[in-house]
């Protein structure tokens, strides 16, 4: 099972796009952790540009990226190079509406700040099975 675990953990490339400057300190904490390569942007545009270099395997999203929080979702979840990639999207607000929306919109899952190495680890064994 280690074993196992050590080469999927070396096999996995992640996007993140957070607007927090401290939540992206915390992501890349978190991924540096966990040993999981990680390209960790502010903006979308930046996101998009690193998908054109990158086969990534997941996308983080913060919810609060822009004033039209489903439109960089659509965006997402219709780039061809990561339409098939499970994004997701990452939040304060805890109101049920906010998470149907994302999740009509296209995100895989829906959780909630303060994100922790645990939660996140979680997570990626949900969305990127051993």
């Amino acid at each position: 099972m280690a074993t196992s675990f050590i080469h999927w953990q070396k096999s996995k490339r992640i996007l993140a796009l957070e607007a927090s400057a401290i939540d992206r300190y915390l992501l890349h904490t978190i991924f540096g952790r966990i040993n999981i390569a990680a390209d960790i942007t502010s903006n979308l545009p930046d996101g998009l540009q690193a998908a054109g270099q990158h086969a990534y395997h997941a996308v983080f999203l913060d919810w609060l990226l822009a004033d039209s929080q489903v439109s960089p979702l659509q965006t997402i979840c219709t780039c061809k190079q990561l339409a098939q990639v499970p994004v997701v999207v990452m939040s304060c607000d805890v109101y049920p509406a906010s998470r149907q929306a994302a999740l009509q919109a296209g995100a895989a899952l829906y959780i909630h700040k303060p994100l922790t190495t645990r939660l996140m680890i979680d997570i990626l064994l949900t969305i990127l099975p051993l």
